[in-house]
Parts: structure tokens; C-alpha cells; sequence
């Protein structure tokens, strides 16, 4: 698969409906509260590395950074609210 055609899928309602299914069925398994199931997604093809400053040497995500990255896709999904931190 190409990398567009990889772009255009992840971008897709399809597979962003087909992702909310199984979010939604993994819940329902594993009893999960309403809480602790996202309504909304963002999905990127960038590769979260320690490269490009997203995950620390020890692979874990570096949260400030991420979310500095991705702050205007964030506040879209939240409805332009202003988050603590901004």
C-alpha cells in the first residue's frame, strides 16, 4: 500500500466507523465505563518516534509534546474549547 492510499484510508469515514466499533465492542468485553471510551478520533500516519521528539528514549509518549503537536486537531474534536495548559 502506498502511502496516500494508506492516508486516504485512515482518513476515511469507513475506517473511522469501523474503528469506533471496535472501541465500542472492547468495552462492552472488558466492562468498561461509558467514560473510558473516546468518542472521537484523529488518526495520523507520522510515526510517534524519539526522532521527532514524541516518545522518550524508553518509548513512552512524551504527553506536552504530543499534545503541542497536535493541539488545533484537539481542540476540533473537543469544539474549539480552550484547554488547561494552552
Amino acid at each position: 500500500m502506498s502511502d496516500e492510499e494508506y492516508h486516504k484510508l485512515i482518513n476515511s469515514e469507513d475506517f473511522k466507523k469501523h474503528l469506533t466499533t471496535v472501541v465500542k465492542k472492547v468495552r462492552a468485553d472488558e466492562k468498561l465505563s461509558g467514560l473510558e471510551e473516546p468518542k472521537k478520533f484523529y488518526c495520523t500516519d507520522e510515526e510517534f518516534t524519539v526522532e521527532n521528539d514524541l516518545l522518550t528514549p524508553t518509548f513512552k509518549l512524551k504527553r506536552n509534546e504530543a499534545k503541542k503537536k497536535y493541539l488545533e486537531q484537539i481542540k476540533e474534536m473537543y469544539d474549539g474549547a480552550k484547554l488547561q495548559g494552552e
